[in-house]
């Protein structure tokens, strides 16, 4: 296995001459004390670099960086004072590029001259927006001064050190600009302006770049190219990183037919960094979806891949970002030799805390082989330890790690002063039930006492069948001919005005009103009172606030014909439905640790007075109000893939002919009979078409041939504004496929708007049916090459309506915006669309922008207090503070909820450390309660720690090296690059085999 390094931690010239220096044309010791006044990595990086060198393949000099006219300066040392005014550092060639003015430190000349057969490499380096402007503006001329001065000063080089045989480029920023886009100033803030726009996509300008420099410099001094690359797991994946493109990168050739780049090298060693939750730099689950990803698209042979020599600390009590910690700290840290501090006082004085010495250590990860260590920590869950108690808790697992969530609140109902409960009913006529056979039971912690609901019933209307007898249509001769009825009766110890709770089932987005009388006095339950984003369809029951009534000591609430189904009541003086996620319990027990005196004896240490209780966790910001989402997956475990088709249940409703019973004789000409029905005769149901197949993986297909279209279509018209996302693979020569927007029309496959990815143009489509053959494309955008690349991958597709507008995206990339549409409904339907191609369904969801659903919230509860965490306070412009509705919603309509949030808001898409409360310490056990107020929050452990101050470090050791090492052997890598020597474990070297 092969190994390489970098720089980073030489010595200074300053401080390596105090050490060495070369005298009279030899190296030589001037004080041997000298080496002791270095720092710790200084003197680390030498100690392995000598003892070590004969397993050393090649090294990095990590020492030249790059300025925005592609002049080449000094990395390592500071100058503010040059003529360069925005930028720091000495230009490494003199005025006339005839000369080098600035070298690297003594000592890597030493080390170039003194260790011969390592391959050393001139690394040039530039970060950020700096690589824009090399890029794009005044390309030609900033480009020729970076490679002609990359020239020389590698000629210099190699005149005194024929060894320097790489030139290794570190181009890294994490955004990526496409032909047209325009370079900021700074991107953070685009009100400074913008300097130009990129002429070319960066992948396809990058690849060029490098082109250019293996012909120009590295085949005219016969050195390689070595290209310093972002680790991802697919094309383009993560997006933050596609500038990066491995296989546009593989693909440039040089001017003699050969791959241009000849080594490339992948930095996994930062999958965690400062802000991210703690964690191994390289975990394996992540390592090998890299490895998978560089064997489809590089040669394996000719690719180094990163290990980390490092770690890092986070802390865990007050949200402290995670500090570089080498292996020697490490050691130090658990051996008492750190404690926390938690900043400065006034007089530049660190605040250091009087804690005992308390790492919990020794283990190391099972997915990273990293070693782990807690200071200061007295208590840590796993939330597979967890105990749900209340609520939707899913447990789940994301990227190799377990957590737990609520996808969606659940009603945790409080009744107060309830007056009587109604869960008996008598039944006559056309009358149905669903859950009959075993009911459901309401416990007591809801109603006070246990009570059984035997079954969830609805009244139907009388059934009628055509009688040839008399050729009229007659009522069914057993009890479905008759009208059907519900009776309630229960009393109340008191008559009063009192509030109705009902407890209702509503299996489609259809069947959704109950017709009531309450001892003579008619009423309604749902149907248009209900917001089109009620969350509770299909749900086994739910609890819905009727209004309040004047009730009798005795009472009957009686049912008539209806299309939703009925449990029960309940009559109370007050209801909150208290829509909230799902609540755990753990565990905890806290004893004090033991230490050793002076004398050795073990004696108790102080436990802390306080301890913060935090949570690693990933809030979200607010989504728009789910009002229906199908992964399909669910469907697997009770229908046979490949024959179960999607289109056939109730709230997809496939295009058909329908009727609701009744005495009207009507001839249907399809099935050559008269069909009864009521006055609305024989009508067209149903938006949708085509054939939706589940597959095996738990995903639908659906094709439509040349000229032919399928739709998926929920049913269920909505008049509030929408936005509409479906996760789809796009396939077929020249398909067409997207989003079905604003169908209006029943029993018409070809009406409303569509939101299109247009493989035949290469281009995304806002466009509209009339529903009579019509079709007019009223807006277009060209697609990315990188979403062009995708086709037949899954790609995230979003369509928005708002206030008769259309918005358009893929992913994050907004493709249109702010389209109006003239002929959009006052209420439609909205769903899937594929035209002369096929289509893989993972994920649909129709959601509503006129509500947002907050991600954020939490409260733990220990000591009989509850402490509330999370709550974001948003306004309107109006410096309005934004309420929230009965379900926990922001009652904000817009397409941007981010313009309600406080400046400087921002979200993470990484677990946080949440510090959730501050709470006196105690000693045994005491159960704490975390309760996910919100849904959409992802938690993974749960900590207990001195207030004082408590971490966790990941280190990779000796063990981490090894199964990262056995990862790469198995792909055939080139080796492993390990940033950076100095930092390592020392025994890693033990494993490393010499060269000779």
């Amino acid at each position: 296995m092969k190994f390489m390094s970098w720089s980073l931690n030489v010595p200074s010239s300053l401080v390596f001459d105090r050490y060495i220096q070369k005298i009279d044309g030899e190296w030589k010791i001037v004080d041997p004390d000298g080496i002791k006044t270095w720092g710790d990595t200084n003197r680390n990086f030498f100690h392995m670099y000598e003892m070590y060198h004969d397993k050393i393949t090649s090294f990095g000099m990590h020492e030249f960086g790059v300025w925005i006219d592609g002049t080449i300066y000094n990395f390592r040392i500071s100058n503010n004072n040059n003529d360069r005014k925005w930028e720091d550092g000495y230009p490494v060639l003199n005025a006339d590029e005839t000369a080098i003015q600035s070298w690297v430190p003594t000592s890597l000349q030493y080390l170039m001259e003194n260790y011969p057969d390592i391959e050393y490499a001139l690394q040039f380096i530039c970060f950020g927006q700096k690589v824009d402007r090399i890029l794009h503006l005044n390309r030609e001329t900033v480009q020729n001064t970076f490679i002609r001065q990359v020239k020389k000063i590698a000629e210099l080089y190699r005149e005194r050190w024929p060894n320097v045989v790489t030139i290794e480029i570190d181009f890294e920023k994490t955004y990526t600009l496409q032909d047209g886009e325009p370079i900021y100033y700074l991107r953070e803030d685009p009100s400074k302006g913008v300097e130009g726009y990129a002429d070319g996509n960066d992948w396809t300008v990058y690849a060029n770049f490098l082109k250019r420099i293996k012909d120009e410099v590295c085949i005219p001094l016969g050195m390689k190219l070595r290209v310093n690359m972002y680790a991802m797991t697919g094309d383009f994946n993560p997006h933050y990183y596609g500038w990066h493109d491995y296989k546009t990168l593989a693909a440039v050739r040089d001017k003699n037919g050969n791959q241009a780049i000849d080594e490339f090298q992948l930095m996994t060693y930062d999958f965690t960094y400062a802000y991210s939750a703690p964690g191994p730099s390289t975990p394996l689950w992540w390592l090998k979806d890299v490895l998978e990803h560089v064997k489809d698209s590089l040669p394996t042979e000719k690719t180094w891949i990163g290990n980390a020599g490092y770690g890092r600390r986070w802390g865990l009590d007050a949200q402290q970002p995670g500090n570089a910690v080498t292996y020697h700290q490490l050691v130090m840290w658990q051996n008492g030799m750190y404690v926390h501090n938690h900043g400065e006082q006034d007089q530049g004085k660190w605040i250091w805390h009087d804690q005992s010495w308390l790492p919990i250590t020794g283990f190391n990860d099972a997915g990273s082989g990293y070693q782990v260590t807690y200071p200061h920590l007295y208590d840590k869950f796993l939330v597979e330890y967890a105990k749900p108690v209340e609520g939707r808790i899913n447990k789940t697992s994301f990227a190799g790690q377990d957590l737990i969530t609520s996808y969606f609140k659940s009603q945790q109902p409080i009744f107060t002063g309830i007056k009587s409960v109604a869960n008996k009913l008598k039944h006559s006529g056309h009358v149905d039930a669903l859950y009959s056979s075993n009911g459901i039971e309401i416990p007591e912690k809801y109603l006070g006492k246990t009570y059984h609901f035997p079954g969830a019933y609805r009244a139907n209307k009388a059934r009628y069948q055509y009688d040839e007898n008399t050729e009229s249509c007659v009522p069914a001769s057993d009890d479905s001919g008759k009208n059907g009825l519900i009776r309630f009766d229960f009393g109340l110890e008191q008559a009063g005005k009192y509030k109705l709770i009902a407890l209702v089932h509503f299996n489609t987005f259809t069947n959704n009103q109950i017709n009531c009388s309450l001892n003579g006095s008619n009423f309604t339950i749902g149907g248009n009172k209900l917001e089109d984003w009620w969350p509770f369809y299909v749900d086994q029951y739910a609890w819905l606030e009727v209004g309040t009534f004047n009730f009798s000591t005795s009472n009957t609430i009686t049912i008539g014909p209806s299309t939703g189904y009925i449990w029960g009541f309940v009559v109370c003086e007050d209801f909150d439905q208290n829509f909230k996620g799902g609540t755990v319990e753990f565990a905890s027990y806290l004893a004090p640790y033991y230490k050793r005196n002076s004398n050795g004896k073990p004696v108790k240490t102080e436990i802390p007075k306080e301890m913060v209780l935090t949570g690693e966790l990933l809030r979200r910001p607010p989504r728009p109000a789910i009002i229906f989402e199908d992964i399909f997956s669910h469907h697997l475990s009770n229908e046979e893939p490949d024959k179960f088709n999607i289109i056939s249940l109730p709230y997809y409703m496939r295009i058909q002919d329908h009727w609701e019973s009744g005495s009207n004789k009507v001839y249907y000409e399809k099935e050559k009979a008269y069909a009864c029905t009521d006055d609305q005769g024989i009508r067209k149901i149903g938006f949708s078409n085509g054939d939706w197949i589940l597959q095996n993986d738990g995903r639908v297909k659906s094709g439509a041939n040349a000229g032919t279209s399928n739709q998926l279509v929920l049913y269920h018209p909505l008049s509030c504004n929408v936005e509409v996302r479906a996760d789809i693979a796009v396939s077929g020569t020249y398909p067409k496929a997207g989003i079905r927007l604003c169908a209006d029309e029943e029993g018409n496959a070809k009406k409303g708007y569509l939101a299109l990815l247009d493989y035949r143009q290469n281009k995304v489509v806002l466009a509209y049916e009339d529903g009579k053959g019509g079709f007019e494309e009223i807006a277009s955008a060209w697609m990315s090459d990188s979403l062009i690349s995708l086709k037949g991958q899954t790609v995230s597709v979003y369509a928005t309506v708002h206030n008769n507008k259309a918005y358009i995206r893929v992913g994050r990339q907004e493709y249109l915006k702010g389209i109006s549409l003239s002929n959009a409904a006052s209420k439609s339907a909205h769903g899937v669309y594929v035209e002369s191609g096929t289509v893989v369904l993972s994920l649909f969801n129709v959601s509503t922008t006129d509500r947002y659903e907050p991600l954020e919230k939490l409260e733990v509860e220990i000591h009989g207090q509850v402490h509330k965490y999370g709550e974001v306070e948003r306004f309107d412009k109006n410096n309005n503070r934004i309420p929230y509705d009965d379900f926990g919603y922001l009652t904000y309509s817009g397409v941007d909820i981010g313009e309600t949030e406080p400046k400087g808001t921002e979200w993470d898409e990484d677990y946080n450390n949440l510090p959730l409360a501050k709470v006196q310490s105690w000693t045994g056990q005491k159960n704490i309660r975390v309760r996910m107020v919100d849904a959409g929050i992802w938690f993974t452990k749960f900590f207990v720690g001195d207030a004082q101050g408590f971490s966790v470090a990941y280190n990779s050791d000796f063990i981490g090296f090894v199964e990262t090492i056995k990862m790469l052997y198995k792909y055939g890598c080139r080796g492993v690059a390990m940033w950076t020597m100095g930092q390592e474990d020392p025994l890693i070297f033990n494993y490393l085999p010499d060269l000779k």
